[in-house]
Formats: structure tokens, C-alpha cells, sequence
């Protein structure tokens, strides 16, 4: 059976819910997520050893910036001992594959984590979530009952935020998470929301991995998306437009292709027929992994095949099938690879085993909640008082939230008074991201594992 692990999209079609979910991590927590009740704070040991694991991030960060006076409760969603966070994601429907558990239980470890080490500020996270995986409107009426929860903040790794943020907008809501479901995050009327990813809402592109493709000997390029996702059609053209700006042939631009198909028949002859040496394709890995099959099969002769986001996941090595039709295939992540095994990775994997039982490379849901959670708990200990109301906690995370790269395992550092609202579809606000190929039983970081690193095209705006 394939795994759909990752998703770098925009519209989807889907069924609501609010669901119970237990996620165990190996410190014996739990995180309950039922219609109608507020999730209790994990009950992971109290104390921590002296061999745990360097928080990838917050555990780590500075608070010079912040004001220390008794807790209280400043805000809703904040009590002198609790903070209660909500999220939502697919966790039914075509996109729960590429989100669902793996999102949640990544969120809630580094919850687990960090009220191991005592919380923030000596507060508890709490976790309430809810299932958008119906669409966007879905998505709207899993935000309105997340409010009824009276949450601080949302937590957001899902293709479907374009449908709700509205409501958290107009509630002052602060929102943090993956900014690759819509041009939403960059937007300046919506300053409550926080992404490490690249998030101009202009689209832009970038020629940071259409230099990858054409350093690996593509002189022409062919782009295969979804017709109903923004960010996917968008992503096509903005590597198009990268390559053509880097003096190589665009062969064919294909963004028909209904979400979750793997009917790639017509796509593939297209390929053969352009006469593409290239293949870039930011859709869900089952999508991918039959465009690139179907490709080959049809006789294209492709010197590179991009990946967006998705299919560098242990779940990937599982599956003796996709490990042979992914061969040789390349694909961006917006993590360092763990197979650099430096300091960060290393404390990144055991804080991940510790905390979320999780061993191997982490999925595209894993990840996302685990670094969503991860910059909000690194926000609300750098961003001013520790009894912050939402409004001087978004005010404070523009002007005082700096130097964030996950404990080294992002690709650059990233200040919010300066980066907010930079960066295209698939890298960092500064046009950086990582690349690994699958090789044999086994991925190899491209680039030494070091980011690789572009420019803005100019004039390449979506108007």
C-alpha cells in the first residue's frame, strides 16, 4: 500500500469532524482530542534527566525579551498553570495521508517535551484539535468550534487554512504553521500569522531548485500540477519561470490535473511528446511517484525529477515499490536531513524518539507539527510578557521574535521583523531549502546536506 506523505497544495474537497485521538509518546502522555471537551495537558514525567535531548528550538531559546511577573490569566486560552493551543488538519479525507496522526502526534511531542522541562513559563500546553479534512469550508467550521474551546492560539499544518483564516483574523486569533495551502500568510492585513516558510503572497518564484534541476542536466523543463490547488498550479509556473530565467526551455506546463489523481496516462505522453529532459511535480507523493512512473514507462528521457516536499519520509523506505519507481528521484524538504547527522539532527532524532516514539526520518505531518509547535512555544518565550493578551503576543512575535531555525535543523535563522511575509512556495523567507535523492535503499543529501540557495526572479509576481 502507497503513503501519501506530504502536500504542498491548495484546494481539496473532503468530510468534517472533530475526532478522539490518542497519541502516545514513549514518556507515557497522552493527547485527547473529543467534541465537546478540552484536551488535558500531557502527563509526561515531571522531571527530566540530564540526558534528554536539546529541544530543537525553544527549550534553548533565549528570553531576555520577555517581562517575568506572576502568571496569571492575561488572556483567553490562558490561566496562571495552562495554555490551551488548538490546531487543525486533515485527519479524514484524500489529504489525511499526507497530515492526519503523524500531525498531530508531531505537535503534541513537542508539547510533551517541553512541559517535561516545565512548560512555558512554567505553564502547561494543552492541545485541542479538530478534523478539516472536509475543505475549506470544513476548515471554517472546524475554526468556530476550536473557539468555542476558548484557545490562545491555532496551530496550522493543512492545505485547507485558506477556508478559515478569515474567522481567526477577525478574532485576533494568533495562527501559526505551514503557509503552503494559499497566499493568505504573507498578506499584511493578516499580521496574526506566522510561518517558517516562505510566505510572499505574491508568489515569486525562485531559482533555488530550478538551478538544482538544471545543475543535474535539465535543459527542458516540464511542470505537472492540480488544477483546483493554488499553491500547486502556482509552484509549477514559478519553477517554469525560474528555469526559463536561468536560460532553459520550458517544455510543457500541465496544472489540470484533478487533486489526488493517478491517472497520468495523458500527462506522461505530453512529457515524451515535449521532448522534456526534466520533470517537476508539487503534488501528493501517490500523484508524484505516477507521474514519474508513468513518465518513464512512456520513454521520457529525464535527467531530473523534482519532488515538492514530499516523499523524504521513512514511509517511503517501507515500501519496496515506491522505493524502485522513485529511484534516482529528487526531493526538496525544508528540514536538514537527518542523514547529515550533525549536533542538531542528532538531538532533533532523539528528542522526536523520546517524545514521540518516533524513529527514522519524519514524515511531511510529523515534521510540520512538530516545528509549528515548536515556533509558537519559541514565540511565547521571546516575544515579551509572560501573560501576554493575543494582541501583544502578535504585536511582540513582529518586533521581538528573531534568530528561529529549529535548533539548526531549518535552513536559515529567521527574524519576523524582517522576514514576515518573504520567501516563494517551497523554501525559507530567503529562498533556501534542502534537497535529498533516493539512492538504492537510502536517501543522500544533496549539496554535502548543506541548504541550497536562490534568488528572487524579477517580475515574476502573480498579479
Amino acid at each position: 500500500m502507497r503513503n501519501g506523505n506530504g502536500l504542498r497544495l491548495g484546494a481539496v474537497v473532503a468530510v468534517l469532524g472533530v475526532v478522539a485521538a490518542a497519541c502516545g509518546s514513549s514518556g507515557g502522555s497522552s493527547s485527547t482530542t473529543v467534541a465537546g471537551s478540552t484536551a488535558a495537558p500531557s502527563t509526561a514525567a515531571a522531571s527530566t534527566p540530564a540526558s534528554t535531548p536539546a529541544s530543537t528550538g525553544s527549550s534553548t531559546a533565549s528570553t531576555t525579551g520577555s517581562t517575568t511577573e506572576a502568571n496569571k490569566a492575561s488572556a483567553t486560552g490562558i490561566t496562571a498553570d495552562t495554555i490551551t493551543i488548538g490546531a487543525a488538519f486533515p485527519l479524514t479525507g484524500p489529504a489525511s495521508s499526507s497530515f492526519g496522526p503523524d500531525t498531530q502526534k508531531g505537535m503534541q511531542a513537542r508539547f510533551d517535551m517541553e512541559n517535561a522541562n516545565g512548560g512555558v513559563f512554567g505553564r502547561k500546553l494543552m492541545l485541542v484539535t479538530a478534523d478539516d479534512g472536509g475543505g475549506p469550508q470544513a476548515a471554517l467550521t472546524a475554526a468556530k468550534l476550536l473557539e468555542t474551546k476558548n484557545i490562545f492560539a491555532e496551530l496550522s499544518w493543512s492545505p485547507f487554512m485558506f477556508g478559515a483564516y478569515r474567522e481567526y483574523q477577525a478574532k485576533g486569533i494568533p495562527v501559526v504553521g505551514g503557509s503552503f495551502d494559499g497566499p493568505e500568510w504573507g498578506d499584511p492585513t493578516n499580521r496574526n500569522m506566522f510561518t517558517f516558510l516562505g510566505s510572499d503572497p505574491h508568489y515569486p518564484a525562485a531559482t533555488t531548485f530550478a538551478q538544482f534541476m538544471k545543475d543535474k542536466g535539465a535543459t527542458k523543463l516540464a511542470g505537472i500540477g492540480y488544477g483546483d490547488s493554488p499553491s500547486s498550479s502556482a509552484n509549477v509556473k514559478n519553477t517554469l519561470a525560474a528555469f526559463k530565467s536561468l536560460g532553459g526551455t520550458v517544455a510543457l506546463e500541465n496544472t489540470t490535473i484533478p487533486f489526488g489523481s493517478t491517472d497520468m496516462t495523458a500527462a506522461a505522453l505530453q512529457v515524451k511528446q515535449s521532448g522534456a529532459d526534466g520533470l517537476y511535480v508539487p503534488m501528493v507523493l501517490n500523484s508524484d511517484i505516477a507521474a514519474v512512473k508513468t513518465a518513464r514507462q512512456a520513454g521520457a528521457p529525464l535527467k531530473s525529477i523534482l519532488l515538492s516536499g514530499v516523499g523524504y519520509d521513512q514511509n517511503t523506505l517501507k515500501d519496496p515499490a515506491t522505493v524502485q519507481d522513485l529511484q534516482g528521484v529528487s526531493m526538496t524538504t525544508s528540514y536538514r536531513p537527518i542523514e547529515v547527522n550533525n549536533q542538531a539532527t542528532q538531538d532533533y532524532v532523539a528528542a522526536i524518539k523520546k517524545y514521540g516514539n518516533y524513529e527514522g526520518i519524519p514524515s511531511f505531518g510529523f515534521a510540520g507539527g512538530w516545528f509549528s509547535a515548536d515556533l509558537l512555544i519559541y514565540a511565547l518565550k521571546n516575544a515579551g510578557s509572560n501573560n501576554p493578551t493575543a494582541k501583544s503576543f502578535i504585536d511582540d512575535f513582529h518586533s521581538k521574535v528573531k534568530g528561529y531555525d529549529g535548533n539548526g535543523i531549518l535552513p536559515d535563522k529567521i527574524d519576523f521583523s524582517t522576514d514576515w511575509g518573504k520567501g516563494s512556495l517551497g523554501v525559507s523567507a530567503t529562498n533556501c531549502g534542502f534537497v535529498v535523492t533516493l539512492q538504492g535503499s537510502k536517501f543522500v543529501p544533496e549539496n554535502n546536506g548543506e541548504a541550497l540557495c536562490g534568488k528572487t526572479v524579477p517580475g515574476s509576481e502573480v498579479k
